[in-house]
């Protein structure tokens, strides 16, 4: 459904991600389309990655359980230079999320043009989801976290990516901050119910609002998620009989119940779903982004630009 590449380096068997039989290249698999890379990468072999890119040793700390990569991934620039070289960005993504239109919300090529980092309101490196030009300059910022060899060595996870390396981005007089002038996601919020939230042929859906979201962060939800996944994971479309005549979209309601199938969806729902419909001007089963309005979750407590008294830079 995103058009954007996904490189997954991941030390489980490629069966586990749903193969589907396509060869990018040597050593890597496709899943799910050609724009979702798996490649296999173990502890030792991130290990001597990290050392050759960076000269810091990542041996005790990753042994103390992959958690830690967090710490890492502002260094992905250089780390995975390899893989890298053709794009024009690079980032990380949380394995915990839904995504949605990621281009109606900014990850597109105009909209992009003029920055250098994409994190969220008020996180310029957020750690569910963020976006770094690919470039020498920008991608040794990481560097600049005090203490960086030495905290990067230390077994337990620092949560560098955000604060600090999100302090240093702001320090950076080279880069170019993409202001958001909301939050761009949704998240585990209690105000959800269990059919508020709708994955639905690619897009994050608000029921109750009719609005979109780039993401639905449901890190407060994993079990439930995980234990409900398999039972979904091929699901009945649901029918829908417009304009263009009969089509099926599929997806899942998101709830803190975990996963449910479009067809099980109650009548009120469906009505709700039939509601946002009409107002987003359907386009072939879609929603126009012309006509579409946005839905968020308000993050509560700091973040890195309230903290350390800066907004972004345009």
């Amino acid at each position: 459904w995103d058009p954007q590449t996904w490189f997954i380096f991941t030390d489980q068997p490629t069966e586990a991600w749903g193969e589907s039989g396509c060869s990018p290249g040597h050593g890597t698999s496709c899943v799910a389309g050609t724009n979702v890379v798996l490649r296999p990468l173990n502890a030792s072999s991130f290990v001597h990655l990290a050392l050759r890119a960076t000269g810091v040793d990542a041996s005790a700390g990753v042994a103390g359980g992959g958690y830690k990569l967090c710490d890492w991934r502002m260094a992905y620039g250089e780390i995975f230079a390899r893989w890298l070289r053709r794009f024009h960005f690079w980032g990380w993504v949380d394995l915990d999320l839904f995504i949605g239109r990621l281009p109606l919300f900014g990850f597109n090529d105009s909209t992009l043009s003029g920055v250098d980092s994409v994190g969220d309101k008020g996180w310029p490196s957020q750690g569910p989801l963020t976006l770094l030009r690919n470039a020498p300059a920008i991608n040794r910022i990481w560097r600049d976290v005090p203490r960086v060899r030495e905290r990067l060595e230390r077994p337990g996870i620092q949560r560098m990516n955000e604060w600090d390396f999100g302090r240093a981005l702001l320090e950076a007089p080279e880069m170019r901050q993409r202001v958001v002038p909301w939050p761009m996601h949704l998240w585990t919020h209690a105000r959800h119910g269990p059919e508020d939230v709708l994955w639905i042929a690619g897009r994050v859906l608000h029921l109750p609002s009719c609005g979109e979201a780039a993401h639905f962060h449901f890190s407060n939800w994993k079990d439930v998620v995980a234990a409900s996944a398999a039972s979904v994971a091929v699901v009945a479309p649901l029918d829908v009989v417009g304009g263009l005549g009969v089509h099926t979209e599929v997806g899942w309601s998101i709830g803190p119940g975990g996963l449910r199938p479009l067809a099980a969806l109650s009548a009120s729902a469906r009505a709700r779903l039939d509601t946002c419909r009409a107002r987003g001007a359907l386009q072939s089963g879609g929603f126009a982004p012309t006509a579409v309005s946005y839905a968020w979750d308000v993050a509560a407590g700091l973040t890195p630009e309230r903290a350390y008294g800066r907004r972004g830079k345009k």
